[in-house]
């Protein structure tokens, strides 16, 4: 069922220091703009009401030129994305936040509207397809902080291990193709080839 969005935080995380790729993430570029800017652009398009956005970062001082949006560092930096999710739910006052890795050049505001107008009976959305699961595309409730942060306190840092405690909607494959195929809209860069690839991929676009 699909509603209208209520108030809903959009947060970012970009926090990775892409070790493999020699710069941060967040700065690298595909189709000549920033992976950071291209996954902005993107949320300036959907339509929530009175949303701020939120980017969680190890350290702010290389983003003080985004004007318009909330730059905060992790409370406990290094402990990889559950950290960062962690922190941006307790950052943002809304019920539900939408949250985005930074180094997905291809992502949809169509899709991530239609998953934001999801009737919320749910902990966690996340698309999931073939056999994959896609927890940085994903909407969380704040709700859920206590479990992360007992999981974190555990020593227990990936994402998608605590799932199985929390009631999840699964946003399906034919739900997802709709705007497109997966493998373009959840390509993420994390090493040369990747960004290589998603710099022909981008080429494409302005045929």
């Amino acid at each position: 069922m699909l509603r209208k969005i209520n108030p809903t935080n959009l947060i970012i995380l970009a926090g990775g220091k892409g070790q493999r790729l020699g710069k941060e993430k967040a700065f690298l570029e595909v189709g000549g703009r920033k992976l950071l800017d291209r996954v902005l652009d993107q949320l300036k398009l959907i339509q929530c009401q009175d949303e701020k956005i939120i980017i969680v970062t190890q350290g702010t001082d290389r983003f003080r030129s985004y004007k318009n949006v909330e730059i905060k560092e992790d409370i406990v930096p290094g402990q990889g994305p559950l950290e960062g999710i962690y922190s941006g739910l307790v950052f943002s006052q809304t019920k539900y936040s939408l949250v985005l890795a930074c180094d997905m050049p291809f992502l949809s505001a169509e899709l991530l509207e239609f998953m934001l107008r999801i009737d919320r009976d749910y902990q966690v959305l996340i698309p999931r397809f073939s056999d994959q699961m896609e927890p940085l595309v994903a909407i969380y409730s704040r709700e859920i902080l206590p479990l992360i942060e007992e999981s974190l306190r555990q020593g227990n840092r990936r994402v998608r291990n605590i799932f199985s405690r929390l009631r999840v909607r699964y946003l399906n494959e034919q739900e997802i193709v709709r705007f497109g195929r997966p493998e373009r809209l959840f390509f993420n860069v994390n090493t040369l080839s990747d960004l290589s690839r998603a710099n022909e991929l981008a080429k494409l676009e302005r045929r």
